[in-house]
C-alpha cells in the first residue's frame, strides 16, 4: 500500500506543469522545448530564441537594440543547472556577445556623463562576455522569484575618429518575478543595478550600471 502511494504520488509530480522557465532565472523548459523571448526595458530591447533544452541546458541565440548610446548587438547563451533543492534551481550562465555602435558604447552611467557616448556618429564595436548565475525559487503554483549576479563585460572600440579603448564591467545583482500565464507562456520583469568598472589605459571610472525589463516567454 505505502508502495503504491509512493508511485501515485510520482506519478502526479512528473505529470504536474513545469516552473515558469523565462530567461532570467535558474529553471528551464521541459525537454524537448524550443521558446522564444521578448524583452522590452532599458538600457536594452531584445530578442531571444531557445534551441531545444535537455531540461538541465539551454543554448540560446539574442539580438537587440541598446537604447542610447544606439547600438545593435548579437549574441549567444548557455544556461546550465548548477544545482538544484527542493524549491530553488541555481544556473550558471555564459554568453559571448558582439555590439555595434553607432554614437559611442557604454552600458553605465558615469560623473563625466559624455564618457562612451557621442552627439555625432561614433562608429564603435564591443566583443565581450557575460558571466553570472541565475536562481529560480519556486513561490507558489505558478510564481517563481528570481535572483541573479552577472558580469557582462564589454571591450569598447571607437574606430571612426582614431582608434580609442576602453573596458567596461558591470557588477550587477538583480530581483525579478516569472508568473506562468499559461502552459506555453510565462510573462516576467527583473531590476538590476550595480558599480560599473571603467579601465582605460591609465584611466579609470566606477559608475553606476542600471536595468530594467519586462518579457514575455514563448515555449513551442
Amino acid at each position: 500500500m505505502k508502495r503504491a502511494l509512493r508511485i501515485a504520488v510520482l506519478a502526479a509530480s512528473l505529470a504536474a506543469p513545469a516552473r515558469a522557465a523565462s530567461p532570467i532565472g535558474g529553471e528551464h523548459d521541459p525537454p524537448k522545448t524550443a521558446a522564444d523571448d521578448l524583452m522590452l526595458g532599458f538600457p536594452e530591447i531584445t530578442w531571444q530564441h531557445s534551441f531545444p533544452t535537455n531540461g538541465t541546458a539551454t543554448h540560446a541565440i539574442r539580438a537587440g537594440l541598446l537604447v542610447w548610446p544606439l547600438s545593435a548587438h548579437v549574441g549567444y547563451v548557455h544556461r546550465r543547472v548548477a544545482r538544484r533543492w527542493d524549491k530553488v534551481t541555481l544556473s550558471g550562465v555564459v554568453g559571448p556577445l558582439l555590439y555595434v555602435g553607432f554614437f559611442g558604447g557604454a552600458r553605465a552611467f558615469y560623473a563625466d556623463t559624455r564618457w562612451g557616448r557621442s552627439r555625432s556618429f561614433l562608429f564603435s564595436l564591443g566583443p565581450g562576455i557575460d558571466l553570472g548565475v541565475q536562481a529560480s525559487v519556486h513561490a507558489a503554483p505558478k510564481l517563481d522569484v528570481t535572483v541573479g549576479w552577472s558580469n557582462p563585460v564589454v571591450f569598447w572600440m571607437f574606430l571612426s575618429q582614431g582608434f580609442q579603448w576602453y573596458v567596461e564591467w558591470p557588477i550587477a545583482l538583480s530581483g525579478g518575478i516569472e508568473y506562468r500565464a499559461s502552459e506555453a507562456a510565462t510573462v516576467f520583469a527583473r531590476l538590476g543595478a550595480g558599480p560599473s568598472v571603467v579601465i582605460s589605459g591609465a584611466t579609470q571610472q566606477v559608475g553606476l550600471y542600471f536595468s530594467a525589463l519586462v518579457g514575455v516567454h514563448l515555449a513551442d
